[in-house]
């Protein structure tokens, strides 16, 4: 239902601008250019980009069987504007993570021409099923440590001031125990990245297992 309707959206927008193309002939537009590849340097086909002010849509393109993108953008009022690539909230590709870029005092004069090219990995698909296998009467206290699905990044015109990409962040913890001795997790995470099951007895000494990102598809489970 979310792509369905963000694909009329985008069609409203479509027909909004080009019925007014003569009204918006003199006004400033800028023409946005770029290719978007995966972590092996692949193309990336079907994701949206779109350009951002304020979080109004101001134009958008879709990548074709290169990972290419085109499109003009109406220029807003502001100095600075966001790319935002596969959207998790709109029409996005569910294969591939999400990767928002913040531009700053970037040139966009009349008839401005910005060519940016992203890079965005591929989405990991983690399931970690703990199952209670002995006769052990402890409790079990256990959460997953992995790297959000998402990448930001600022630029000031075209220099990297920050870049905050696939952090790490932490599941709440489960207890089980006789009565509740077995629970999953799934979760969405990146591809060559690392996730670490976390768990303790009632000894209170932490363990770990790490948990290579490696497959678009992981089930792992961990029997106590």
């Amino acid at each position: 239902m979310r792509s369905k309707n963000y694909l009329v959206g985008l069609l409203l927008f479509a027909f909004t601008f080009l019925s007014c193309e003569f009204e918006l002939e003199n006004n400033k537009r800028i023409y946005f250019t770029g290719t978007v590849v995966d972590g092996q340097g692949n193309p990336v086909p079907n994701v949206a980009v779109e350009y951002k002010e304020r979080d109004y849509v101001l134009g958008y393109g879709v990548t074709d069987a290169a990972g290419d993108y085109a499109f003009y953008g109406m220029n807003g009022s502001d100095a600075d504007f966001t790319l935002q690539v596969n959207d998790m909230n709109a029409f996005y590709n569910a294969d591939y993570v999400e990767s928002v870029m913040d531009i700053e005092n970037r040139d966009t004069s009349n008839d401005a021409h910005i060519q940016q090219d992203f890079t965005i990995r591929k989405r990991v698909f983690l399931r970690v099923d703990v199952v209670k296998t002995s006769s052990t009467t402890d409790t079990i206290h256990w959460r997953l440590e992995y790297p959000q699905p998402i990448c930001f990044t600022e630029f000031d015109d075209t220099i990297l001031v920050t870049a905050n990409c696939y952090n790490v962040v932490f599941s709440e913890f489960i207890a089980l125990s006789q009565e509740f001795p077995d629970a999953f997790q799934r979760v969405e995470t990146v591809l060559g990245e690392t996730a670490v099951l976390i768990y303790e007895f009632e000894d209170g000494v932490e363990h770990q297992i790490q948990i290579t990102l490696d497959q678009e598809n992981i089930n792992y489970e961990f029997e106590y």
